[in-house]
């Protein structure tokens, strides 16, 4: 057997003997004994394991609404709703800001207005519309062009991705859109069907809408969960409604926290005063 340098073991001295490790054949051993073998103690490094999640809700320029999404990160973050924007509801500020702190690990719900818009072009009198709404959206390009065997539709964003898509007609390509699950774009045909040809657009139109509403942030706890309750189940140790500062948000936003274990951080109005904080706070609640 083994032990550290540092252990002492007692036994009788005229039946064990001592060796240190790795000076002892124990596979030519025929004879029943105590062997103790001196083994140096190791060094193990132990490598730390994340055990937090950060629920963010808020506002972005592209990706589903009301569906949370696990990013590990910004690079993830602007893969799956754009880059950031100058607002102060925007998720992708609060997982930058919350990046730089040292996290790793976020589940990111996007809430919209509902008047928010997806971008669209036309190519030849096909319509290649962004399938999220958004103002990331406008930035997409739809080019066609012509291959040894067919024509291909290349899909690209500068911060979204690329992706591309071959047939030897507009009904085979759209096909081959639809069967993307990653898809930017979806192609709507006419009814009457143009021939392919070389051609591209940037698509246009691409609106985010307006401010959410408290309402809209918290969302509904039905089936198809919305808002702060799509963070329901998510496995998140803390949550925040990134901007909004509306006090009456606060109990509801506490009652789910504590049925979920989630740890929510209330947001205060910009350049809000402590006392006034305190005044307003008369539940306990941590702003």
């Amino acid at each position: 057997m083994e032990v550290p340098a540092f252990c002492i073991l007692e036994s009788d001295p005229g039946m064990s003997l001592v060796y240190q490790a790795g000076t002892l054949n124990t596979t030519a051993l025929t004879v029943p004994n105590l062997y103790v073998q001196i083994a140096q103690p190791q060094t193990l490094a132990l490598s730390g394991v994340s055990s937090s999640v950060l629920g963010i809700v808020g506002t972005a320029g592209w990706g589903a609404v009301g569906m949370p999404l696990p990013i590990g990160g910004m690079s993830d973050y602007v893969a799956a709703f754009g880059g950031k924007q100058n607002k102060t509801t925007d998720a992708g500020l609060a997982v930058n800001i919350a990046v730089l702190q040292g996290a790793s690990t976020f589940v990111v719900v996007r809430v919209t207005d509902g008047t928010d818009v997806a971008a669209s072009g036309e190519l030849d009198g096909v319509t290649v519309q962004a399938v999220c709404t958004g103002s990331a959206g406008n930035g997409i390009v739809a080019a066609v062009t012509a291959t040894g065997s067919g024509y291909a539709l290349a899909v690209t964003h500068a911060e979204l991705g690329s992706r591309t898509y071959a047939g030897a007609n507009w009904s085979g390509i759209a096909a081959a859109v639809a069967q993307d699950l990653s898809a930017l774009v979806k192609v709507v045909l006419p009814e009457t069907v143009p021939a392919l040809a070389a051609a591209s657009v940037t698509l246009s139109g691409g609106t985010d809408g307006g401010v959410p509403t408290t309402a809209q942030f918290l969302g509904q706890d039905s089936t198809v969960r919305t808002g702060m309750y799509a963070l329901r189940g998510q496995g998140c140790a803390v949550g925040l409604l990134h901007g909004v500062s509306d006090s009456t948000s606060y109990t509801a936003q506490a009652a789910f926290g504590t049925s979920e274990g989630v740890y929510m951080i209330a947001v205060g109005p910009a350049a809000d005063t402590v006392t006034n904080a305190i005044a307003v706070n008369t539940n306990g609640y941590h702003v």
